[in-house]
């Protein structure tokens, strides 16, 4: 039985597959593992998947995976607690690796789960092996000064943002574009005429993403 540090769902696959395929579902700030969760009829029947709830309890309910503040130039993020939690989710995805034997885990993230889901892979990229990013946005402290640029090459990205999201600015999304891009991932960037989302618009064209490269074998 999977015991891990964080509390979790899972479902396990509806179709075998010959390499296990892990989807890791990683939620936004004030949200929790029940939410992006909701989707699993919706994707790939071979993922065998697990979303996380975040270890941060806000007081008006929901979780986080580290706090922000609201100012007037928009929203701040604690980096340090970032930092700090970053370690303890690797930690946690090493865990999930090793107890199905290194199978492949996909990181599946909205808004904050993307900040911590791009990294995951920009420091860690051992523990991913393909990513989707909603909404969400990069951490340019968090980029190695020594990036290991071959290592990104293998891991392909899909990134989605809306182009009048009012949380995340599609500016930010097109930055950490930029930054995922020039790092050498193999990476797309889709924009969508919606706010802070996912639409089935959206879904479906990172679902065909999912096809031709996660289970491309």
């Amino acid at each position: 039985m999977l015991k891990l540090p964080l509390h979790f769902i899972e479902h396990p696959a509806r179709q075998e597959s010959e390499k296990k395929k892990i989807l890791v579902m990683l939620h936004g700030y004030g949200s929790h593992e029940e939410d992006l969760f909701g989707m699993y009829s919706q994707l790939d029947p071979q993922f065998h998947i697990i979303s996380l709830r975040a270890p941060i309890r806000l007081e008006w309910g929901g979780f986080a995976w580290f706090d922000i503040e609201f100012l007037p130039s928009g929203i701040t993020i604690n980096e340090e607690q970032a930092f700090h939690q970053l370690e303890h989710l690797k930690a946690t995805l090493r865990q999930i690796k090793d107890h199905f034997n290194g199978a492949d885990l996909v990181l599946f993230g909205f808004s904050q789960g993307t900040i911590m889901s791009f990294g995951t892979a920009v420091t860690e990229p051992s523990l991913v092996s393909a990513l989707v990013g909603f909404s969400g946005r990069i951490v340019d402290t968090m980029v190695p000064k020594h990036p290991p640029i071959p290592l990104y090459r293998e891991i392909p990205i899909i990134q989605t943002h809306g182009t009048m999201d009012p949380v995340i600015p599609i500016a930010q999304g097109r930055h950490a574009s930029e930054v995922l891009k020039k790092l050498e991932f193999d990476h797309t960037f889709k924009e969508y005429s919606f706010q802070h989302e996912i639409s089935m618009n959206c879904l479906n064209d990172v679902n065909r993403w999912i096809k031709g490269n996660v289970f491309k074998d």
